[in-house]
């Protein structure tokens, strides 16, 4: 991680600069955002397949028995309580409205061959995350 820059100075030096903005500018919670971006399993599995070492009671983790497709889902809710619309990241290549059908209105979606973030969707989303913010 350390290649990265993720280092425990620079994790200390960007917390010191967050509490200088935000005792700076005194933002309410309600202009407080955390967005988060997850996948979501679009195979539907009967019954899930434990993994974990033989003899062992605790269980790491629990997983699909039946892999398939991710869909991107990304989210942004204020620490007031202000939920946005999420965008869904689809993964194939041609849009279809369909795909959005039911979602939580003023959600939007794209498509990408991988179905995960890039940064010209990003900056979709971000630009509908103003929209709701202004």
């Amino acid at each position: 991680m350390e290649a990265l820059g993720f280092t425990s100075e620079n994790v200390s030096r960007f917390y010191d600069n967050l509490e200088k903005e935000y005792n700076s500018h005194n933002f309410p919670p309600h202009r407080i955002f955390n967005v988060d971006e997850t996948g979501l399993s679009i195979v539907q599995s009967k019954i899930p397949q434990v993994i974990g070492r033989k003899g062992k009671r605790q269980i790491a983790a629990i997983t699909s028995a039946e892999r398939g497709s991710l869909v991107t889902f990304i989210a942004s809710m204020s620490a007031g309580g202000q939920f946005i619309p999420p965008m869904l990241i689809f993964p194939r290549m041609n849009r279809n409205d369909q795909l959005i059908r039911g979602a939580r209105p003023g959600s939007i979606y794209a498509v990408h061959p991988s179905g995960w973030i890039q940064q010209n969707l990003f900056t979709q989303w971000f630009q509908h995350f103003i929209s709701f913010v202004k």
